[in-house]
């Protein structure tokens, strides 16, 4: 799964792109002026991605699927007046499946190097 959030200014929104798919659009959520905020406040403003990944006011997606080899673009369509920062933040989360395979493969390998 990859995970992808707006950082650093609140109000920029993307598109994410796998192999020339669109697959996500972040939400359009208010900027600095729709939330009544000066710019830089914090919050809502944080270099931390940790921090942008569990507030509300950053925008943020997900896209599941992705495979090895498959090309991610991740395009800013919208980004708050007087910035022009559109800086986001992703990350690649193993699927639980990913896990089980790993698993059943290192099992595998004990189980044949207990019967040795």
């Amino acid at each position: 799964m990859l995970q992808v959030t707006d950082l650093y200014v609140v109000g920029d929104e993307y598109e994410v792109y796998v192999n020339g798919v669109l697959k996500l659009t972040t939400p359009d959520l208010p900027d600095y002026v729709g939330l009544g905020v000066g710019a830089f406040d914090d919050p809502p403003f944080t270099t931390d991605p940790n921090v942008a990944w569990s507030r509300a006011e950053f925008s943020k997606g997900s896209v599941w699927g992705i495979l090895v080899g498959d090309l991610i673009e991740i395009k800013a369509i919208s980004i708050p007046a007087g910035f022009a920062d559109n800086t986001v933040a992703a990350r690649i989360i193993p699927e639980p499946g990913t896990y089980a395979l790993l698993a059943a493969g290192l099992a595998a390998i004990a189980a044949i190097r207990r019967k040795k």
